[in-house]
């Protein structure tokens, strides 16, 4: 475990939903596919595919920050959300 008390958090960004390809299982956001097709099945197998799964978001209202020192998540969940699941 780490010694660091995490005192420069960034808040993180949540971006809903995000698309996973099919073969490799990259999630991207739709907006950073390059020409609609998978960056990675591309850069490793040099094949153009564009075949995705829609992912939504876990936890809806849920906040994540980063720690800018040692870079552990930290996240804190919606009480809303998460109040049937206890």
């Amino acid at each position: 475990m780490s010694n660091c008390r995490h005192q420069r958090l960034v808040l993180l960004e949540t971006d809903g939903i995000k698309l996973r390809c099919r073969h490799c299982h990259l999630t991207i956001k739709e907006d950073e596919l390059s020409q609609g097709s998978c960056p990675e099945c591309l850069h490793v197998h040099g094949i153009r595919r564009s075949d995705f799964e829609r992912v939504e978001p876990e936890g809806k209202g849920d906040t994540r920050y980063g720690c800018e020192d040692c870079g552990t998540i930290v996240e804190t969940k919606n009480p809303i959300t998460h109040a049937n699941n206890d």
